[in-house]
């Protein structure tokens, strides 16, 4: 998503001779991507626009800031963050208050409710991006499809880098001044450029700590702060060496287009599996970069074609686009989750408001005058007031109103059944012991006070092994019961095999060599997971150590809709829902299946279970069955779910299911 100020410009200081339209049109161009990309259009890295946009923030900012204190010989710190909370306020504000309201009519007045005003709260504040990481969880992740203010957690980190950065130039130019050192504010750029970006690559290898995933994570100012750093070293450079630069210009012109290959590449080659931030996003960065350095000769092809008139004009508009998009693609999802064109609808529609704000709000609101103390209170006061007391009262309302309701069961369950973790996770506690599999600390071992590598019996003598992320881990409790006199493990792994970590390799060497275990089932989120030699390679080894070794299909996910609302039929629009179109799900899933295949024929002693017909009829597929709630959230099985999944799993596969029970009576009889 797309960071905030989208279209904050050197034009803010009223030196439009300053202005360069192509940046407009790199804006533009970035905008364009991330709708596109969460339309659902076929643009897997569309994401990486809102990097495009740091690096663009970071390169006006300090152009800007450059010739402040070039003229003056200072900076104004008071009238630098007045004009950014003109500029990105009133507009966020009103967003955010329509937002809220909305929300208390089309989403579950549950966690969904709670969670965007949460996160309406943390906008207002600049806090977004921490709010979301620990309210709504990762970008990719399910609960991230039905927030509406996911957005703005790009918004505070942009604004986080307004608080900090101009004290840093300021220091380096007060230095340089000093010393007669004018490089010195870059130094001190290249440092923080540095460090951010060895964090970010530390980051995406998957080896933090425990409580290191706000240091290190996708919504880190830490891990970005380099994409800011990038576009004012750049500023920089060309403030100094412009003459030099300028007389290259069929360089100039070759950056532009390498920039253009570059952004193309980020499109298609990054996707929701790629480490990120980390190393892949040198690739929109540094095409931002090249595109920037580009601009700088106006008759180069790409400076042409970024500075022509539509170009510009929706890069002026970026801002607002942003903003308003995401929620009305969010709400079209939730009233409308089996219809494709409903995204991309919303996202056109989105362009009216986005207009409209652009137009009569954001424009006049920039155009003020200086204002005295008490008026800029007042501004300051009108505009925070607002939108923070409409989520207070949206979350209240959820808090105390409908919550206590659920807990005491005084509402009607439509399809009885647990909602969320905690209730999975307490069996798995009360039933279950530590896995006797050593493997590395990290923070996914100890997830909600549960311990992610357990097995059903204590001892060494394991029967059955299941290894994947999440969602084998949800097959767990429904495997375990339907065997209850075996031994079954299961290892959590996070991202496996699209990461291969030194915990997976680990794990996978300690089930081939021991040889109690005959039977492993591998199960993954495999929508996420393009094809990997790690697969079969593992597959291998362990069929070559005597194992049994079973993939199974995936169970359906279903983005955008709510699992309190199929339990309970809540919120005044709309009506209970459980379902999705089942041709969508499987044009998702058939692909993967087919991998899966492959490596089955690929690898003989390799068979494929298969889950996905267990929700999934001709039509739709069902959070429900039999009346009761089978998904604790979008794409999770509840303690429902596991043990219908598991119990006919069992009853269609006699061949697995013999494999497991001849292993109780080998080892035992």
């Amino acid at each position: 998503m797309p960071p905030s100020d989208l279209t904050a410009a050197y034009e803010d200081t009223g030196h439009d001779r300053h202005r360069r339209p192509d940046i407009q049109g790199v804006r533009a161009i970035a905008v364009l991507i991330v709708i596109a990309f969460h339309a659902g259009l076929p643009v897997p890295g569309g994401f990486t626009g809102v990097d495009v946009f740091f690096v663009v923030s970071g390169f006006v900012i300090t152009a800007m800031l450059h010739r402040e204190w070039l003229t003056t010989g200072r900076l104004q710190f008071g009238r630098f963050y007045l004009r950014r909370f003109k500029r990105l306020a009133p507009a966020l504000a009103l967003m955010v208050s329509v937002t809220m309201i909305l929300s208390a009519l089309i989403l579950s007045p549950l966690e969904p409710q709670k969670n965007a005003a949460k996160a309406a709260i943390g906008a207002m504040v600049a806090l977004a991006n921490f709010v979301i990481a620990r309210t709504t969880g990762g970008y990719f992740d399910g609960p991230a499809a039905v927030n509406p203010l996911l957005n703005t957690w790009s918004l505070s980190v942009e604004e986080q880098f307004y608080l900090v950065f101009p004290a840093l130039l300021v220091l380096g130019w007060v230095l340089a001044r000093r010393r007669g050192l004018r490089i010195s504010p870059a130094v001190f750029v290249a440092v923080v450029a540095v460090a951010s970006f060895g964090l970010a690559v530390y980051g995406s290898t998957g080896v933090d700590t425990p409580g290191s995933g706000m240091l290190v994570g996708f919504y880190s100012p830490f891990t970005r702060a380099w994409e800011f750093a990038v576009g004012a070293l750049l500023a920089l450079a060309v403030a100094r060496w412009r003459a030099v630069i300028s007389r290259v210009p069929h360089l100039l012109t070759a950056s532009g287009l390498a920039g253009a290959v570059l952004l193309v590449l980020s499109c298609w080659l990054i996707t929701e599996t790629t480490p990120f931030p980390g190393v892949w996003t040198l690739l929109p960065v540094v095409a931002a970069l090249l595109l920037l350095l580009s601009g700088t000769h106006p008759g180069s092809p790409t400076t042409r074609i970024l500075s022509m008139r539509p170009m510009v004009k929706v890069g002026d508009w970026s801002y607002s686009l942003y903003l308003w998009h995401w929620p009305l693609i969010v709400f079209a999802i939730v009233l409308w989750p089996d219809n494709r064109l409903a995204p991309v609808l919303a996202a056109l529609v989105s362009c009216v408001p986005a207009l409209m704000s652009f137009r009569w709000l954001e424009q006049p609101v920039r155009r003020l005058g200086a204002l005295g103390a008490r008026r800029t209170t007042m501004l300051i006061a009108m505009v925070l007031i607002p939108p923070i007391a409409l989520a207070g009262i949206v979350s209240a309302t959820a808090k105390y109103y409908w919550t206590p309701r659920i807990i005491a069961d005084s509402l009607t369950a439509v399809h009885p059944g647990d909602l969320g973790q905690e209730a999975r996770f307490d069996v798995m506690q009360s039933s279950s012991v530590p896995c006797t599999i050593t493997l590395l600390a990290d923070e996914y071992q100890d997830y909600l006070g549960v311990h992610r590598c357990l097995q059903s019996k204590p001892g060494p003598d394991v029967d059955l092994a299941i290894i994947g992320d999440s969602h084998a881990e949800a097959l767990y409790v429904g495997l375990a019961e339907a065997f209850p006199q075996q031994n079954v493990m299961y290892v959590f792994l996070q991202a496996w095999p699209a990461r291969d970590t030194q915990n997976a390799q680990q794990a996978f060497a300690q089930i081939a060599a021991r040889p109690s275990i005959k039977a492993v089932v591998v199960n993954s989120h495999w929508k996420f997971y393009d094809p990997t030699p790690v697969l079969a390679r593992t597959a291998q080894e362990l069929v070559d150590a005597g194992k049994s070794v079973y993939f199974t299909d995936d169970i359906p996910d279903f983005p955008g809709m709510d699992p309190y609302q199929c339990k309970y039929q809540l919120g005044l629009i709309g009506s209970t829902r459980c379902t999705r179109d089942a041709a969508a799900f499987r044009a998702e899933n058939d692909p993967k299946v087919d991998w899966l295949e492959q490596v089955a024929q690929q690898v003989p002693g390799v068979q494929i279970l298969r889950t996905s017909q267990y929700l999934c009829g001709p039509q739709e597929c069902d959070m429900s069955a039999d009346g009761k709630l089978l998904f604790e959230d979008t794409d999770h099985l509840n303690l429902n779910g596991t043990r219908y999944v598991a119990q006919r799993l069992v009853a269609d596969n006699p061949a697995f299911a013999g494999v497991v029970r001849v292993i109780l009576s080998g080892k035992r009889s």
